[in-house]
């Protein structure tokens, strides 16, 4: 999706100003829990040193792999729907949650409540295609308390909002508005393991 990648490369210029955790919680994220629920179907790929490498298709687009040399070898999630990496999209919304809880003169009333909507509809999407699937009101509750952590950290930091790169202003100012509704109803539409990768 285009407009997906888009504000995921916005996402780059974000990180310059405020930080973010853009990884997956292990405690949400058990891949090798995966590999042995769907054993069946993981696929093995011979290499020349080290143990093979595992492929995991999962519905939506989901594909579960290891990367890495044999020594430091790790299972990640990638999203391969074209729709975009749910888990990417939430990381931006947290940081952009963090961003306006600490000036809060950035977003109206009416951009905040969409903003906030917005978390809440990704963190139920998460946690209704969890593997197994996890209480709505405690994904919600991870993130919002990743998202204050996040706003002590920018109270700290003393880059000024405006250093923030137009690429990220930009991307800022398009899930703050209302166009931004219809866009997340798409990323959303097809249920799938939410994964963050691939993010930058």
């Amino acid at each position: 999706m285009k407009i997906f990648t888009s504000w995921c490369l916005g996402f780059a210029f974000l990180l310059l100003a405020f930080p973010v955790a853009a990884q997956e919680d292990p405690g949400f994220w058990d891949y090798e829990a995966l590999f042995v629920l769907y054993a069946d179907e993981v696929i093995e790929i011979p290499q020349e040193t080290g143990p093979p490498l595992r492929r995991l298709n999962l519905p939506g687009g989901i594909v579960i792999r290891d990367v890495g040399a044999p020594e430091n070898r790790r299972a990640v999630g990638i999203d391969e729907s074209g729709a975009g990496a749910v888990g990417c999209m939430m990381n931006i919304l947290a940081s952009i949650g963090a961003h306006v809880a600490e000036y809060p003169e950035y977003a109206t009333v009416a951009e905040t409540e969409r903003l906030n909507t917005s978390i809440v509809r990704v963190s139920t999407f998460i946690a209704d295609n969890l593997q197994p699937p996890r209480a709505q009101q405690e994904v919600l509750e991870f993130y919002r308390e990743g998202i204050e952590v996040h706003r002590l950290k920018l109270q700290k930091q003393t880059t000024e909002r405006g250093e923030i790169g137009p690429d990220g202003q930009l991307l800022i100012r398009w899930v703050l508005s209302e166009e931004f509704r219809a866009v997340l109803g798409e990323i959303l539409a097809v249920p799938r393991l939410p994964v963050s990768s691939p993010y930058l």
